[in-house]
């Protein structure tokens, strides 16, 4: 079974408070990423090692997070890593399309493609949703794809950045990394296999770091469904 919307999985924690939310600019907040920049630094060490026997997670909290702009909202994050039995082009192929992270009907995704000279593949995506009939939502993300080991050709690793840039007040921070790494044959083995990383730390309503979790682990599953190649989506170039 797909995880459903992640990283912002099913969004019934928006009914608290029932009031429409209103845009909030982009500025508001510290960027995590800076997608003009040659090079993105993951937002957490990445792992030298995948155990394709359990799924190594962790999970937490942050406050009063300070720097040199100021005093920013707490956070919460959690990451969690595995291995695919599948070649990492595959895995990445699966990851442009926004739909093998958000499969949830009540959902409506507009992706963009953004020249650049930086990036794989840099990706404006545009999310709409209504969870109930009274409410609705709107935001925008911006996901950079980046090779970090090998070429276009024999790629060996990719560093994939995305980040909320502009929508709802309901979610003050939403920002992450996933990191693929290919990984040598088993002995005896044919099937290809790579190495997959999540972190995510987000300051939303109604969330929590299990929730995180949750989230990032059930993308690690779909990834992981046997037979079930996702194909790139078709965008739009921006």
């Amino acid at each position: 079974m797909k995880a459903c919307i992640a990283p912002l999985l099913h969004l019934c924690f928006l009914l608290g408070p029932l009031t429409l939310s209103a845009a909030a600019r982009a500025d508001e907040l510290p960027p995590c990423f800076d997608f003009e920049m040659k090079t993105i630094n993951p937002l957490r060490e990445l792992p030298t090692a995948f155990d394709p026997e359990k799924d190594p997670t962790d999970k937490g909290h942050v406050e009063k997070v300070t720097d040199k702009l100021g005093e920013h909202p707490d956070f919460d994050w959690a990451t969690v890593n595995g291995v695919v039995n599948k070649t990492i082009q595959t895995v990445y192929t699966e990851l442009l399309n926004p739909r093998t992270i958000r499969d949830d009907p009540k959902t409506d995704i507009k992706l963009s493609d953004i020249e650049n000279k930086n990036f794989a593949k840099l990706q404006s995506i545009k999310i709409h949703t209504k969870p109930v009939f009274f409410l609705t939502l709107d935001w925008e993300e911006r996901w950079g794809f980046q090779i970090t080991e090998g070429t276009a050709a024999a790629p060996l690793a990719y560093l994939i950045s995305y980040q909320k840039t502009e929508g709802t007040s309901h979610i003050k921070l939403l920002c992450g990394n996933i990191y693929l790494k290919s990984l040598p044959l088993e002995k005896g083995s044919k099937d290809a296999r790579t190495g997959v990383f999540f972190y995510e730390k987000m300051n939303a309503s109604k969330r929590n770091a299990q929730d995180i979790l949750n989230n990032i682990t059930g993308t690690l599953r779909t990834l992981r469904e046997p037979g079930v190649v996702m194909k790139a989506a078709e965008p739009k170039s921006k």
